[in-house]
């Protein structure tokens, strides 16, 4: 029996008579684990009674139900501007002066 939890953020988007700013945590017990790495990333909240996958870096919300698979969080990931990119890209070139 799996007794692993998920804690998820309700967007508390679709209910304009409610004016808290506090957000609800529902939680959930799945049915399987959130086993793809791409999760670290990405936080599961309800909004409009449907599961989305909010950006950890952006929070653009983008499709988290089970049936949508990861390929698409995955490539967000990967154009998402606001991800902070590996030191090993982050180099600086050398300039070489000519003595003119």
């Amino acid at each position: 029996m799996n007794t692993d939890t998920i804690v998820i953020e309700d967007d508390g988007k679709e209910d304009d008579s409610e004016e808290d700013d506090d957000d609800e945590q529902v939680v959930v017990r799945p049915k399987r684990k959130l086993t793809s790495p791409v999760w670290k990333e990405f936080k599961r909240v309800k909004v409009m009674n449907k599961m989305k996958a909010r950006c950890n870096w952006c929070s653009k919300k983008l499709g988290g139900e089970p049936r949508n698979g990861t390929k698409h969080l995955l490539d967000h990931l990967k154009v998402c501007p606001y991800r902070q990119r590996p030191e090993v890209t982050k180099k600086q070139t050398s300039l070489r002066f000519s003595s003119n």
